[in-house]
């Protein structure tokens, strides 16, 4: 007899599987970028995506507002930078230095987020952060060396 799964533990394994895809993917593209312009590749990437969501939800386009669509081009842009400065980046970067920078993105949302926002974080955001800081380092680096493709993509991302 099959036991059924708790939503805490689907959602524990549909996070960890998450996670799996989005790691391997620094994999991927530092492989694919070898044989096609990183440009290239993020516009074909893309291009793919936005395709297959038109396919799927086709009537999402007429809702689209004026201001929508230049709220998503600016932020389309931004969001592009970053994707270029990442790709661009593995090119002489490994690809766990590269999932570690782009995580430490993550990490420090809450903080980026508070000042921004210019709320104080509490101290668990801060300690959480530190932890899954040291994390990240373990999991993914070798040596504390930054080199071109680290520092470019951190500088461009920053932006």
């Amino acid at each position: 007899m099959m036991k059924k799964l708790s939503q805490a533990r689907v959602a524990t394994f549909a996070l960890l599987g998450v996670t799996v895809v989005w790691g391997s993917t620094f994999i991927v593209i530092k492989d694919s970028i070898v044989r096609q312009p990183e440009a290239d590749f993020l516009a074909t990437r893309f291009s793919i995506a936005a395709i297959l969501l038109i396919c799927a939800r086709p009537q999402a386009l007429r809702a689209i507002s004026k201001q929508t669509l230049l709220r998503g081009i600016l932020l389309g842009g931004a969001l592009g930078g970053g994707y270029l400065a990442q790709t661009f980046g593995l090119r002489t970067a490994s690809a766990a230095v590269s999932g570690f920078i782009t995580g430490l993105f993550v990490v420090f949302t809450p903080i980026i987020g508070g000042w921004i926002l210019k709320r104080p974080v509490g101290r668990w955001p801060w300690i959480a952060v530190v932890f899954a800081t040291i994390g990240l380092a373990l999991l993914s680096l070798k040596g504390w060396s930054i080199g071109g493709g680290e520092g470019t993509a951190m500088a461009i991302e920053l932006l």
